[in-house]
């Protein structure tokens, strides 16, 4: 059970892998269309994750995405 109340499957299971990788995940879905963020702790950069995103699937391939990309070693 996913602990983030986001309406797709695919993209809890996207922000569960970035909370267990060590990113910040912030749920700000007060604000629009945008859900919250995920966020790089070494760098600072954030992935803005949409509520309702146009292809669930895509979405959380972005996410992991910017997990990759800001895998600082």
């Amino acid at each position: 059970m996913s602990k983030w109340s986001h309406c797709k499957k695919q993209v809890r299971e996207a922000l569960d892998d970035a909370d267990k990788a060590g990113f910040d995940v912030e749920d700000t879905s007060a604000r629009g269309h945008s859900w919250g963020f995920v966020g790089c702790r070494v760098c600072g950069h954030k992935f803005p994750v949409w509520s309702t995103p146009r292809n669930a699937d895509n979405h959380a391939n972005q996410i992991r995405r910017f997990m990759r990309n800001h895998h600082h070693t």
